[in-house]
């Protein structure tokens, strides 16, 4: 991926040598996509905003804020109250308000103090909205701010156009008005898309925006589906390494190694340890049957603490038959020792190397770590003695809701 951003930044960059990284690095993944032979068409979630279409389908909500803040809210609330979730901020936060300003679900800054070609961040606000009078139909005024330092009025006389206007006016002052998610993917769905494809994060929000739409608008929108893939990075990694003759011999062990620990392998080595240190006898029997015929001395030990076990020996009381067994147990940890300082070890590395194949195997991994060739392993488990149909229902890649 990386030439192909470093390609598009070259491109991108303006005379005075500033250039949008977030612009750099999608027209980058689209460059990698048109190589791996796929054809997508993108349009800048910018230049979408700018649009006489969103520009009029943002209004309807600023102008009727209050009433789509109830909606959203109350959406919000039950859907918490279905599955049970207590966070405050899922699936979304609720929208506050602040006196007679209500929170609308859009994002403003100023773009003339801040700029993308510096190290500063981007300090983004929620865009706050009041009515500040209405007469009659045909006259209403309403104000937006950013809940800080910056407002401004806007008026819509005997027709919608004006405001319009007013509205995408702002850009040529530096204000930058971006929806977010609920409201991105309700345009898409609405305006822009027949089928709206989702991944796993944006389907559980946006079963609330089928719901808020249609309180809203009285319109059921369009469906959208959840489109889901796993691929194991590590494994994918070692197939198409085909052999350790293509790597260094350390990395390729180290790889191996990563791919064939697991969870269980955790509760299995502390019962190992607790074995060698509760029943060294046990350890060195399964080590070496033989044992006693070449060490007698440890036979004997072994013997006794079988006859004391047994209570064979008599001992006073439960303390003292245990402080015997220990006894022996101490004479017998010598032998044992290096098993049980590989199990120490082995106990002591182990919980690096699952959080470290956890992060490699994880599904938010991003797609520019795998190999080229992940995208020719995809068509071939798509083809691959199966129709599309069995594969969605068998991998469960796609679930209308």
């Amino acid at each position: 991926l990386w030439p192909h951003v470093q390609q598009a930044q070259s491109e991108l960059t303006d005379v005075d040598g500033n250039c949008n990284l977030g612009q750099a690095i999608a027209a980058g993944r689209h460059r990698l996509e048109k190589a791996c032979g796929l054809q997508t068409l993108e349009v800048p979630l910018s230049q979408i905003v700018e649009t006489d279409s969103f520009t009029r389908f943002s209004l309807q909500i600023l102008m009727d804020a209050d009433r789509f803040l109830q909606l959203h809210n109350l959406t919000v609330q039950e859907y918490r109250q279905l599955y049970r979730l207590r966070s405050r901020s899922h699936p979304v936060p609720e929208l506050e308000r602040q006196g007679d300003w209500c929170e609308t679900p859009f994002w403003v800054w100023d773009a003339s103090t801040q700029s993308y070609s510096t190290d500063q961040q981007i300090l983004r606000r929620p865009l706050y909205v009041r009515q500040t009078c209405k007469i009659g139909d045909n006259r209403v005024e309403i104000e937006l701010g950013d809940g800080d330092q910056w407002s401004q009025r806007f008026i819509s006389q005997s027709n919608f156009e004006s405001m319009i206007e007013q509205f995408l006016m702002l850009k040529h002052q530096g204000i930058k008005i971006r929806p977010r998610a609920i409201v991105t993917t309700m345009y898409c769905r609405c305006i822009l898309s027949d089928l709206f494809l989702h991944g796993v994060g944006g389907g559980k929000y946006d079963q609330i925006t089928d719901l808020i739409a249609r309180r809203f608008w009285d319109v059921a929108i369009p469906p959208f589906a959840v489109a889901s893939f796993s691929f194991k990075w590590l494994s994918g990694l070692l197939e198409s390494m085909h052999s350790k003759a293509a790597v260094e011999p350390q990395l390729w062990q180290a790889l191996v190694e990563l791919s064939q620990i697991h969870e269980n392998e955790l509760i299995q080595l502390r019962q190992q340890l607790r074995n060698v240190e509760q029943h060294p006898d046990r350890v060195m029997r399964q080590r070496d049957p033989q044992l006693g015929l070449a060490h007698p001395g440890i036979q004997a030990i072994i013997e006794r603490k079988q006859a004391i076990v047994a209570g064979h020996i008599p001992m006073e009381n439960g303390r003292e038959k245990y402080l015997a067994i220990a006894q022996c147990n101490q004479q017998l940890f010598p032998f044992v020792a290096t098993e049980k300082q590989r199990l120490q070890e082995r106990l002591e590395r182990l919980p690096r190397l699952l959080e470290l194949r956890q992060s490699i195997d994880s599904r938010d991994t991003s797609i520019c770590l795998y190999p080229e060739s992940i995208v020719e392993t995809i068509k071939a488990l798509l083809t691959k003695s199966m129709s599309p149909h069995t594969f969605v229902n068998r991998f469960k890649l796609i679930d209308h809701v």
